[in-house]
C-alpha cells in the first residue's frame, strides 16, 4: 500500500498552519510523511511547526529562502526519501484534508492509478466542511495541452489531486525547473 508524502509551502503563515498540520495528524492513514517547506517567516510560523514535530516524527521542516511557492513544494518532495510507491500532494499553509482523504486514495494507487483528483471542499472558520465541490472534468489532452490556467480552463484543485511519484519522475525537467 502506498506512502504519502505530502508537502506545505509555508511563509507567515501563524494563522492557519495550525489547523493544517492537525488535519494532516488527523488522518485515518497512518503511512504519511509531512514536510512544511517555510521560506523565512517572521511569524511564529516555525515555533508552531517546531511544536508540532515533538509529538510527530514523520513531520519535517525545511527553512531557508526560496523562489516561490512551487520551488518550495519540490524542495519538499526533494527532501523525503523516493519509494516508488510513494503518492504526492501538496496542500497550502492554509488548507485541510478531511479525515479520511488519505485512505480514500490509498486503493486507487495500490490498483496502478497516477492521478486521483478527488472533489474539493471548502471549510468554515470553526473547522467544519461545508461544502463539497461538484466534480469537474479534466480532459487528458486539455492537460497536455496546457488549457488548465486562469486564461483558460481554470485552474487544477490541488488540495485534491494526488499523483505518483512515477509520473512526477516522467515530467520532463524544463517544466519543473
Amino acid at each position: 500500500m502506498p506512502r504519502f508524502v505530502i508537502v506545505t509551502p509555508a511563509f507567515n503563515a501563524s494563522q492557519y498552519i495550525g489547523d493544517t498540520l492537525l488535519s494532516v495528524d488527523r488522518q485515518n492513514w497512518e503511512d504519511w510523511v509531512h514536510v512544511v517547506v517555510d521560506g523565512g517567516s517572521a511569524d511564529d510560523t516555525v515555533a508552531i511547526v517546531e511544536r508540532s514535530m515533538a509529538s510527530d516524527p514523520r513531520r519535517r521542516l525545511v527553512t531557508g529562502k526560496d523562489r516561490g511557492i512551487y520551488d518550495a513544494v519540490f524542495k519538499g518532495f526533494e527532501m523525503v526519501d523516493a519509494r516508488e510507491d510513494d503518492v504526492l500532494l501538496w496542500i497550502n499553509a492554509d488548507d485541510m484534508l478531511a479525515p479520511w482523504a488519505l485512505a480514500t486514495m490509498a486503493p486507487s494507487f495500490a490498483a496502478g492509478a497516477d492521478w486521483v483528483t478527488a472533489l474539493p471542499g471548502q471549510w468554515d472558520d470553526k473547522g467544519r466542511l461545508t461544502h463539497i465541490v461538484p466534480s469537474a472534468w479534466y480532459p487528458r489532452l486539455f492537460l497536455r495541452w496546457g488549457m488548465f490556467h486562469g486564461r483558460c480552463l481554470g485552474w487544477l484543485q490541488q488540495e485534491s489531486t494526488f499523483f505518483s511519484r512515477r509520473l512526477l519522475n516522467r515530467v520532463e525537467p524544463a517544466f519543473i525547473a
